[in-house]
């Protein structure tokens, strides 16, 4: 779910634009950049928990703080607190 809404990133890099046109298009790009970034970054980690709890557990977990975070920035008026 989580590559999902990256690859679709095109579209909310649309919607964010026009919501933050005063911030310019390269602060807007960098919330999905970030994101992407964030995906790889943890990747080692995720691995370790998925050797160590089990991918159903680690696959759970990540699930709902995915949705965590994103139900909180769905919440946030500010682009940095999204990026």
């Amino acid at each position: 779910s989580i590559f999902g809404i990256q690859n679709s990133f095109g579209i909310l890099h649309v919607m964010l634009e026009k919501e933050h046109a005063d911030q310019g298009q390269f602060k807007v790009a960098w919330v999905g950049a970030l994101a992407m970034g964030m995906i790889f970054f943890c990747s080692p980690v995720v691995s370790m928990f998925t050797d160590h709890f089990g991918c159903r557990k680690t696959a759970v977990s990540g699930a709902a703080l995915a949705f965590i975070g994103l139900l909180s920035t769905s919440f946030a008026n500010s682009l940095m607190l999204r990026s």
